[in-house]
């Protein structure tokens, strides 16, 4: 802390669950501080972080942070009372959908594929439906409704997502995600 007040440098921060007060505690007052919730995708250039600024962090040191997180995906400033829910939906979400990818992966087996191109098949169609939200920017009901056929094969499985409490299953991992953070 006596050389980081000496210096005096933009301090950044991507320890989760510590908030910017915890971690001016650590480096004593007076410093400029930006706390960071960067997530495991940015190892492939296609991380969401999100990042906040103490009140002597200046939109000059903002801007930066974005620039250095956007080098590994994309940025969002947002309220520090958000983070929680940010690390909830964006950080613990890539473990939720690999999980839902190797789930899909496990059925192709079952029906007779070989695991590793199971596995390709599962992964390319989530990063493609990504990528297709991402670009067209619809709401993900109205390209549901584009792929489910009347008395289809797409809504009959969605119905037995639904009917087996994948939206439930989903909401209640960000609620458990949540309530651990608190405990951090």
């Amino acid at each position: 802390a006596p050389i980081l007040r000496q210096e005096c440098p933009l301090v950044i921060s991507i320890a989760a669950g510590k908030t910017l007060a915890t971690i001016e505690a650590f480096t004593g007052p007076g410093l400029p501080i930006v706390r960071v919730m960067p997530n495991i995708c940015a190892t492939v250039g296609a991380a969401i972080s999100a990042y906040t600024g103490n009140a002597l962090a200046t939109d000059e040191h903002k801007a930066l942070v974005a620039r250095m997180f956007d080098a590994v995906g994309r940025s969002m400033e947002l309220e520090e009372s958000a983070f929680s829910l940010f690390s909830a939906i964006a950080s613990c979400s890539p473990a939720f959908t690999m999980l839902y990818i190797e789930s899909l992966a496990q059925a192709g087996v079952k029906h007779g594929l070989p695991k590793a191109q199971s596995l390709e098949i599962a992964t390319q169609a989530v990063l493609g439906t990504a990528k297709l939200l991402q670009e067209t920017g619809a709401h993900p009901h109205v390209m549901m409704d584009a792929v489910c056929s009347p008395g289809g094969t797409t809504i009959e499985g969605v119905c037995s997502l639904q009917r087996d409490g994948l939206e439930a299953a989903v909401i209640a991992a960000v609620d458990a995600s949540l309530e651990k953070d608190k405990k951090l």
